[in-house]
């Protein structure tokens, strides 16, 4: 199969998702409504998933539209570019609405300035959609995500002289880690992410649905007949979900800070973030189905997870057995060695899961500081 055909087959089919979404038409209208309320219309009527990001489609963005019969295209172009914001056909029932960057500075608030990079592979082809973070010390400070040509900006107030991490992550790349010292910024501006190498002995596909579908209250990710399929772990399959970020300790949130309840076929897990992480990674991601992403649980949940829900639905046709895991760590802290063991175990038999864990270490630290108190009275 030669070049030409190759370019006219990937034509054919951007030209035939195109022309769906002039096909067909319906009527909008509203004057200064709540974007998320007029996609979640347009959803509804079209019968497309739309799917974007809290962070790029804010609460604060309003918008008016008077449309009549007019395509879905036609009325994403009216609403969209004032608000740099647009559209792109994933597939042929699945339309992502991504936020434009540009050059200049772009403050958020006071005291934050955006930082602008952009994301590729190795063939200078841009990475779209991947989910990018901003850490100091570990600790997440603020999140983003490249948009249709690979550009993205982190905003944040940052401080000069101090030294900042910069993760993005990609579904089919490997996860990229950068350092920096603000103000310089020069090894974020242009970031290449290596594909990832999985050597996969069969791969069925059996279902046509989009990996990602958006409903009113939740995200749904479809894990079962998409490339999350195959080769990952449960853990691992949540930090390539939308909007939720697993932290180096295992600690689960949405959007970064908000906590969550985890729920395992209705099933509500109530064990530490280290233990929920090691049984999270003894789930293989053939076993999972579906996985739903709540941030604002409905009346039906107890108020426990009013702080966001993550509900792993499981296959029906998991087989039952023992499988376990076995992990050690050693670390030199300067005159100070650390080391610690994890092991842990999970079995099923029909409707029964017992899920146990056992974890050794030893470190020790030398801690020196000082406190300097003020009193109202400034004594």
């Amino acid at each position: 199969m030669n070049c030409r055909l190759l370019t006219s087959i990937f034509l054919a089919m951007f030209v035939s998702l195109f022309v769906r979404a002039q096909s067909k038409r319906i009527s909008i209208s509203g004057q200064a409504q709540p974007i998320k309320k007029v996609l979640q219309r347009i959803q509804d009527a079209s019968g497309y998933s739309i799917v974007y990001s809290d962070d790029v489609v804010a609460d604060s963005i309003y918008v008016s539209i008077d449309a009549k019969q007019k395509s879905v295209a036609e009325i994403l172009n009216e609403i969209l570019p004032d608000k740099k914001l647009f559209y792109k056909m994933i597939s042929e029932n699945l339309i992502v609405i991504g936020g434009r960057t540009s050059n200049t500075t772009d403050r958020k608030s006071a005291g934050s300035v955006s930082v602008p990079g952009r994301l590729t592979d190795r063939s200078n082809k841009p990475v779209s959609f991947a989910s990018i973070g901003l850490l100091k010390d570990k600790t997440y400070l603020s999140g983003s995500t490249s948009d249709e040509n690979g550009y993205f900006q982190i905003s944040y107030a940052f401080e000069n002289n101090v030294q900042y991490e910069l993760r993005a992550s990609s579904l089919g790349y490997e996860d990229l880690s950068v350092r920096f010292i603000y103000p310089d910024t020069g090894a974020v501006r242009h970031l290449v992410l290596k594909q990832e190498e999985r050597t996969l002995a069969t791969v069925n596909v059996t279902a046509t649905r989009p990996v990602i579908e958006r409903k009113a209250d939740r995200f749904i990710v479809n894990v079962e007949g998409s490339p999350l399929a195959n080769g990952f772990n449960g853990l691992e399959v949540l930090q390539k979900s939308p909007g939720v970020w697993v932290g180096n300790d295992g600690s689960i949130t949405l959007k970064g800070n908000q906590s969550v309840m985890v729920m395992i076929n209705d099933v509500v897990q109530r064990m530490s973030s280290g233990d929920l992480a090691e049984f999270l990674r003894n789930i293989r991601s053939e076993d999972i189905s579906k996985i739903e992403i709540i941030s604002n649980p409905p009346s039906e949940f107890e108020a426990a997870g009013s702080g966001g829900i993550i509900h792993i639905v499981l296959k029906k046709s998991r087989q039952d057995g023992l499988i376990g895991s076995v992990s050690a760590q050693y670390r030199q802290q300067e005159k100070q060695p650390a080391y610690s063991s994890n092991m842990s175990l999970n079995y099923k038999y029909k409707n029964l899961y017992l899920f146990g864990s056992l974890s050794l270490g030893k470190e020790r630290s030398d801690y020196i500081a000082t406190n300097d108190i003020t009193y109202p009275d400034q004594s």
